[in-house]
């Protein structure tokens, strides 16, 4: 049986499994020192804890040897939000992370923008270089690497692709340098690594009038999706429908486009995140003001805006969630037990939004896998919250991470003026330790082309899914045997992680191919 087949018979199984009531929080962690510090990525790490990266404003508290103006700040918990360790990376400048993943050796990549010169920052190209840094498994620089020109280049998103390289997106207004082609004063920037931080190839995409790029992703085929917003009406950009316009854009694996899509109405529209969606296609996340053009259903003030396009680059549908006031989403993910997270945060207390405490609260939506609402969630103070990035736990649970300003209501033990905040959402309702735990083991882990499960506490049929770091299901197989062995050959070295469901409940372990 083909993998897309066994897709397509689980599909009432896992539609069983989801979840229809809001999470609820488990716990939550504020974390950093008097200034502002913040979380923009949040990934899970193979001992079940996690690293989050930012920025860190501050010289006490949580925070240790800040070089200078600002940091990129990484911190590792364990699997309760306990401080494992942080690590302060840059120079005496202004530098900060916007995006952190795990590689295949078991260390991390993490991506973002320096202005410095000194202290872990060996080049600078001008204003504002791509920053990115290769870690061990316990924050030790292994390499960094400076991309740009003399004008400013903010690096957003960074991925490992299946050569063991990486794939960098941002933008840049640089037109020398390590830029070539640049069509405005601000264009998307996508660049391709080597393992060793070294320059494959890098693209500019836009037009004459300016493009912001937020992420970037490599497809199960083998190509890129970048995603942003533009204003330009020429060059790399067709259907300008006014204002800024969320545009999405696939290239190949060489970086020649392949299609772009612009979408939105006579508002601002803008796409913040992107995501290969299970049944194919992709997943956008962002905000929009508009009332026409694409979309539909607006509540007033900017919604958050949510979109599928298939692999072709057309729109399936799109769906705008808020309120009357100020809504926006900055992340989406398929979430393993069908249906899509999406999260940002929320000033509103109407229309799809139950509650609000005071200012901006974090916002998570549940969406099933046709864009209608199943459940949102806010969390926050009286202050003001900001969610930037969700991780999913192997135990089911969600992980979202951000800003802080708040120390009441949700919100407890902020150190100052803005903390990073990270957040646990049980979707059981239960602490974990509450859970009955239910497991398999694999052997041999890491693996090469085949490993084998064994699941001593199995009790009749069971669902096992395959999902890469980005959520992404690559296959899927249902069993009735307590072993078998699963065939891993055609897919690319790196982090995945296996989920058992079940009549007993879901289970799940992280499994590496080498």
């Amino acid at each position: 049986m083909t993998h897309g087949t066994l897709l397509s018979c689980i599909g009432l199984f896992i539609s069983a499994q989801a979840y229809t009531q809001a999470p609820e929080l488990a716990w939550q962690r504020c974390l950093g020192g008097g200034a502002t510090d913040y979380a923009m990525s949040i990934i899970q790490t193979p001992d079940g804890g996690y690293i989050a990266a930012g920025q860190a404003n501050s010289v006490d508290g949580d925070v240790t040897n800040n070089h200078g103006t600002s940091d990129c700040w990484v911190v590792k918990l364990d699997p309760a939000g306990a401080l494992d360790w942080e690590r302060c990376l840059g120079g005496s400048d202004l530098d900060y992370a916007q995006c952190i993943a795990l590689t295949s050796d078991s260390g991390y990549i993490m991506a973002g923008t320096t202005g410095s010169t000194d202290g872990d920052v060996s080049s600078n190209h001008g204003e504002g270089d791509f920053w990115v840094v290769k870690l061990d498994s316990i924050g030790n620089i292994v390499w960094e690497t400076s991309l740009g020109g003399s004008g400013g280049d903010i690096a957003h998103s960074i991925a490992q692709t299946t050569d063991g390289g990486f794939i960098v997106s941002g933008q840049t207004t640089s037109m020398d340098g390590d830029v070539t082609n640049n069509n405005t004063a601000q264009n998307y920037w996508v660049v391709k690594l080597d393992d060793s931080g070294g320059l494959v190839w890098e693209r500019t995409l836009g037009g004459d009038y300016g493009e912001g790029s937020a992420v970037v992703f490599q497809t199960s085929a083998g190509g890129y999706v970048v995603a942003g917003w533009s204003t330009s009406e020429n060059g790399d950009v067709t259907n300008h429908l006014g204002g800024w316009d969320s545009w999405v854009v696939s290239l190949d694996g060489d970086g020649n486009l392949q299609w772009e899509l612009s979408s939105g109405g006579t508002g601002d529209d803008y796409a913040f995140s992107v995501a290969e969606a299970t049944d194919g296609g992709y997943l956008v996340a962002g905000s929009t003001t508009s009332t026409d053009g694409d979309v539909t259903g607006n509540h007033g003030g900017a919604d958050l805006w949510v979109q599928k396009i298939d692999v072709d680059g057309n729109m399936v549908w799109n769906t705008a969630i808020g309120g009357s006031s100020y809504d926006e989403g900055y992340f989406i993910r398929p979430d393993l037990g069908g249906g899509i997270l999406v999260g940002g945060w929320s000033w509103s207390s109407d229309g799809d939004i139950a509650t609000n405490n005071g200012e901006q609260d974090l916002l998570l939506v549940k969406l099933d896998d046709q864009g209608s609402l199943v459940w949102e969630k806010t969390l926050g103070g009286t202050l003001s919250e900001q969610a930037f990035s969700v991780a999913v736990n192997d135990d089911g649970a969600y992980l979202v991470a951000g800003i802080t300003r708040s120390n009441d209501i949700d919100v407890s033990n902020n150190h100052g003026d803005g903390d990073m905040w990270v957040v646990k959402l049980d979707p059981f309702g239960m602490g974990v330790q509450e859970r009955t735990p239910v497991g398999f083991d694999l052997s041999p882990n890491p693996a090469r082309n085949t490993v084998r499960i064994t699941c001593p506490e199995q009790q009749g049929q069971a669902t096992f899914i395959l999902s890469d770091a980005l959520g992404r299901k690559r296959f899927a197989h249902v069993v009735n045997q307590p072993s078998f062995d699963l065939d891993l050959s055609g897919l690319m070295p790196g982090m995945y992680e296996l989920t058992m469901f079940g009549a007993f409940g879901r289970a799940s372990e992280r499994l590496i191919v080498e």
